[in-house]
């Protein structure tokens, strides 16, 4: 979900750092997506 703290550059930072950390453990090409969700458009089913 959207947060004012969650900025691009914030979530691209942490898209590297997670790519970085899977492709080193697993030894392939690791593609990482990030989509911040609109609140008001997001319905969850439980």
């Amino acid at each position: 979900m959207q947060k004012p703290e969650r900025t691009s550059k914030i979530i691209m930072s942490a898209c590297h750092q997670l790519r970085s950390m899977l492709g080193t453990a697993s030894g392939e090409y690791i593609v990482i997506r990030a989509t911040q969700l609109d609140p008001e458009r997001y319905m969850a089913l439980k």
